[in-house]
């Protein structure tokens, strides 16, 4: 089952704002809550409490969380690769691994104790995910997600991009990657508003087709809304639906076989082919993003 997701900035927002973000997001079918530890900066105990607060409201609402961390995060906030239970504390769901750590101690996270899923980072492309894979880890708590990129030109171009992600598919895991608001207003954990996209040819698209592209590429299981908030809406908060979760509603059933790819991908009758609109049609591909062909000159 496809999934849709938001993000959260607690350092930037208030808590009135993020509550009814995640309360609106999750009227309109979105199932995950992205948030970011590496731009914490207050005590550890002020953390724990705001992020609780945040983790307990999201599960209220039917969502689940993870939290991007490096090992300066590990390092500020005193926990130990073999203790992950702040997180626990904390009532994350899963924890993304933004930077490279020793294989080795991946694949130990992925056994521990608290249930924690294990993200890594799908944009690297370094051979982190070959080098878990040796060490043995409980795959059932393993999962990717790509990078987002705040400053234009910076993101992936589609090929490599094409590659990563085949990488991730390889071994069978769920992977995500993230589309951006084109609002000049919404915000992401740095102060740069340019988009934050995973894909470069997104940056600044409408919403729903970054979306429709994603899944129409057939490797992307879950698309996340990297930066906020989307359009406001009057007094009930932000507007963040309809454009989205028309494609990709609540429920939508049918996943891409893992082996195939693009259009090629075999979806059941329910699939997010038919809810993307892309029934009866040649490609699956918007064709906005479709490579144009160009015809060599004729000389006289």
């Amino acid at each position: 089952m496809h999934k849709l997701g938001i993000s959260i900035y607690p350092e930037n927002s208030t808590p009135e704002k993020d509550a009814a973000y995640i309360e609106a997001a999750a009227q309109h079918g979105f199932t995950r809550v992205f948030s970011c530890l590496l731009s914490a900066n207050a005590p550890k105990e002020r953390v724990m409490s705001e992020f609780t607060a945040l983790d307990d409201l999201a599960h209220e609402n039917g969502m689940e969380v993870c939290l991007d961390v490096a090992p300066s995060t590990f390092e500020k906030l005193g926990i130990d690769y073999s203790d992950l239970s702040f997180f626990s504390e904390v009532h994350a769901d899963a924890i993304r691994l933004d930077e490279a750590f020793d294989a080795a101690a991946v694949a130990e996270m992925t056994r521990n104790p608290q249930g924690l899923s294990i993200e890594l980072n799908a944009s690297t492309c370094d051979g982190t995910l070959d080098a878990v894979m040796r060490h043995d880890p409980n795959t059932d708590r393993l999962m990717a997600c790509h990078n987002y990129y705040p400053q234009r030109f910076s993101g992936l171009g589609l090929e490599r991009f094409m590659e990563s992600s085949r990488e991730v598919k390889r071994y069978g895991l769920e992977l995500a990657a993230f589309i951006s608001a084109p609002d000049r207003t919404a915000f992401g954990p740095w102060p740069v508003r340019n988009g934050l996209c995973t894909l470069e040819c997104h940056r600044g698209m409408p919403m729903s087709l970054q979306a429709r592209h994603l899944f129409a590429l057939g490797l992307i299981d879950d698309v996340m809304v990297a930066n906020c908030f989307p359009s406001e809406k009057g007094p009930r908060g932000p507007r963040l639906g309809r454009p989205l979760t028309d494609h990709v509603p609540r429920g939508a059933r049918g996943r891409p076989d893992r082996g195939r790819e693009g259009h090629h991908a075999r979806l059941s009758s329910h699939g997010p082919r038919r809810l993307l609109g892309l029934r009866g049609q040649e490609h699956a591909v918007p064709h906005r993003l479709r490579r144009r062909r160009h015809r060599a000159p004729q000389h006289a």
